[in-house]
C-alpha cells in the first residue's frame, strides 16, 4: 500500500503521538519501536510510501506494520487510521491550525515552577554557566532542573505563549528527552516573544537561541536539525526576514537548504567561523556583531 503525499504519513505518526524527532528530504527519523532506542533516533519513514527501516536493530516494515506497532492496533484498525488520515487530510488547513489559539492543550505548568525553583542548585548553576546562560534568563525562560533523571529543562511554548512541555537535556553526557505528548514540530522555541520584530535568527538549540537573547537578537529555535511544514509557516506568517545560522555539520548545511527552498529570498544564510560548531563557541562579543550588522550591512560579521 502507498501513500501518496509526505503530510499524510506524518498525520498518522502524529495521530499516534509518535515524535518525528528530525527530518531528511525524504525521511522522518523516529525513535525505533522495535527495540530499546532512546538516545538517537535509529529509524526512519519514508515520507511518501511510509516504509519504515532501522538502522539499529535492522527491523524493516511496511506502513501498516509500523502503525500495528506504534499504536497497538490490529492490521484493519491501522488500515482505517491510515485512511481517514488520507481523506482528511488538507496541508493547509492543517497548518492553520496549529498556528491558531486554543488548538493547545496547556501543559502543567505548576511542574515546570517546581522544576524552575530547582535551578538553583549547585547542579544546574554550574551547568547553565559552562553555558554562558546568565541569572535573567534561568528566570526569564524558566529553566529548571530534575535531581530524579539529572537533567535541565527547558519550557516550550506555542505562538501564543502556551506552554507546551518541556525538553531536557543530561548534564552529564547528552541524553535527550521530551515530556509525554510534546510536538516541538509544532512551535519554534522563543517564537511567542518574538513574533512582533520584523527579522528574526534561526538556530537548532534553544540554548543557542538564548545565547542570541541574552545579546539582543531575537531568536527562534527548531529544536533539532530538521524543518516542519509547521514551523516553515510560522517564520513566514511572523517574520520578513530569516537569518539561519547553521551548526557547522551535513545537517545544518541540508536545513539551511531547507529553509531557502520553502521560503526563498527571505532567508538569510550566516555561516560560523572557522572552528565554530555552534553559537555556544562564539563569545559574547561576537554574537553582538550579528545585531549590528542587521541593523547596518556595511559591517563586517563575526
Amino acid at each position: 500500500m502507498d501513500y501518496y503525499a509526505e503530510g499524510q504519513t506524518e498525520a498518522v505518526l502524529d495521530a499516534l503521538g509518535v515524535d518525528i524527532r528530525s527530518e531528511t528530504s525524504d525521511h522522518w527519523l523516529i525513535f525505533c519501536p522495535y527495540h530499546d532506542n532512546w538516545r538517537t533516533p535509529a529509524g526512519e519513514v519514508d515520507k511518501v510510501k511510509g516504509l519504515f527501516f532501522c538502522f539499529g536493530c535492522g527491523t524493516a516494515a511496511d506502513f501498516v506494520q509500523l502503525v500495528m506497532r506504534l499504536g497497538n492496533k490490529t492490521y484493519f484498525e491501522s488500515v482505517r487510521l491510515i485512511r481517514s488520515k488520507a481523506i482528511a487530510m488538507d496541508i493547509t488547513e492543517d497548518i492553520d491550525k496549529s498556528l491558531s489559539v486554543g488548538q493547545v492543550e496547556e501543559f502543567d505548568t505548576e511542574l515546570v515552577d517546581r522544576l524552575h525553583l530547582a535551578v538553583v542548585s549547585d547542579r544546574a548553576t554550574n551547568y547553565f554557566n559552562s553555558r554562558d546562560i546568565n541569572k535573567e534568563s534561568l528566570d526569564k525562560f524558566k529553566l529548571g532542573y530534575s535531581s530524579n533523571h539529572d537533567m535541565v529543562i527547558v519550557p516550550v511554548h506555542d505562538v501564543d505563549g502556551i506552554t507546551m512541555g518541556f525538553v531536557a537535556r543530561s548534564i552529564e553526557g547528552k541524553r535527550f528527552k521530551n515530556s509525554t505528548g510534546l510536538k516541538k514540530s509544532k512551535t519554534l522555541f522563543n517564537v511567542h516573544r518574538v513574533k512582533s520584530s520584523p527579522y528574526v535568527f534561526v538556530v537548532e538549540s534553544s540554548f543557542d537561541a538564548i545565547r542570541l537573547d541574552q545579546e539582543g537578537i531575537p531568536a527562534v529555535a527548531t529544536l533539532g536539525a530538521g524543518l516542519s511544514k509547521v514551523q516553515s509557516a510560522i517564520l513566514d506568517k511572523y517574520f520578513g526576514t530569516v537569518y539561519y545560522l547553521p551548526d557547522a555539520d551535513l545537517a545544518g548545511k541540508e536545513m539551511g537548504a531547507k529553509l531557502t527552498s520553502k521560503l526563498g529570498s527571505k532567508v538569510a544564510i550566516i555561516n560560523l567561523p572557522q572552528g565554530a560548531k555552534d553559537v555556544g563557541d562564539l563569545s559574547g562579543e561576537q554574537i553582538t556583531k550579528l545585531k549590528t550588522h542587521v541593523d547596518n550591512p556595511l559591517v563586517g560579521l563575526l
